[in-house]
């Protein structure tokens, strides 16, 4: 009986070592194709990321140009 359970034991680790390399091979072959964006697909998303910035930078001093005009007529 002791043999079987070693042998069942060690079946179950072999199955689920195999699983997992499977896992991290799939995981890693996934993060390299994200990773692997083209120059102009980098660059354009910089561009967008840069745009917002501003725009959210723009309203600020509008916003805060607005209420200085208000002060300034009291």
């Amino acid at each position: 009986m002791d043999l079987i359970h070693k042998f069942l034991y060690k079946q179950n680790n072999n199955l689920f070592t195999k699983r997992m390399k499977k896992t991290l091979i799939l995981l890693s072959a996934l993060t390299l194709m994200v990773s692997c964006m083209s120059k102009e697909e980098k660059m354009k998303e910089a561009e967008e990321d840069g745009n917002e910035v501003i725009a959210v930078k723009s309203k600020l001093i509008e916003g805060a140009g607005k209420a200085l005009l208000k002060v300034l007529e009291m």
